[in-house]
């Protein structure tokens, strides 16, 4: 069983999916009714050569069929992360999200020793943005935004950046809201192969993060012109 803290005062947000991408509408207190881009957008305005090039090279009908199954898989991983952390009844599991689940539930186990919450709403006035992170949990005694990511194959820590940009946003957002200031940033990535869990702190990120942030707001003036 899971201890769970007292439930976090966090904002409410309607999740707004538009020809342009992600929003989110902020749905009470002072800011209610402001849109901001989602994080998620914010990082995937930047060109990705690499997965452009994947792309050419296995041709549009595969690349889609290994995304859309590649988000199936992490959607109902995600499912199970969080029936099983919040203490309810885990769904049957499909065989090729149980090749990611044996991997992930002695993590979960051995290194959660508490619960904020998980799927929480942040935005940050600040930044401009907003998202949805997995979980606010202590991991190791230590306060942390963990965000559950799922691959093919193990991944190098140079393929992982934006991940941890996303981590860095939870964390500055979480700290506008409450004062809680987060120690570390998790991220466990569940492939067939194995878990790998990678660990680095906010302010490491903070610089980078607000650079991103800039060359959104660049490429979408940009782009708005042409």
């Amino acid at each position: 069983m899971f201890h769970h803290y007292p439930p976090l005062s966090l904002p409410q947000l309607k999740q707004m999916n538009l020809k342009s991408g992600r929003v989110y509408q902020v749905l009470d207190g002072t800011d209610e009714g402001i849109h901001y881009p989602s994080i998620t957008r914010v990082l995937g305005a930047k060109p990705k050569p690499q997965l452009e090039a994947w792309k050419r090279r296995v041709g549009h009908q595969e690349a889609q069929r290994v995304s859309q199954a590649a988000s199936g898989r992490g959607t109902k991983l995600h499912a199970l992360v969080e029936q099983y952390v919040g203490n309810n009844t885990v769904d049957t599991i499909e065989p090729h999200v149980f090749e990611l689940w044996q991997h992930l539930v002695p993590w979960l186990d051995a290194h959660i020793t508490g619960v904020y919450g998980q799927e929480c709403d942040l935005y940050s006035r600040k930044l401009e943005i907003a998202g949805r992170t997995d979980m606010i949990a202590t991991v190791d005694g230590a306060l942390a935004i963990v965000d559950f990511k799922q691959a093919n194959r193990p991944k190098k820590e140079e393929y992982i950046g934006d991940y941890y940009l996303q981590g860095c946003f939870y964390a500055a957002a979480l700290y506008e809201h409450t004062d809680m200031l987060c120690e570390k940033i998790v991220i466990p990535i569940a492939s067939p192969q194995g878990l790998q869990v990678f660990v680095t702190t906010p302010n490491e990120h903070f610089g980078k993060l607000r650079e991103r942030i800039a060359e959104y707001h660049k490429y979408l003036t940009l782009h708005t012109h042409l």
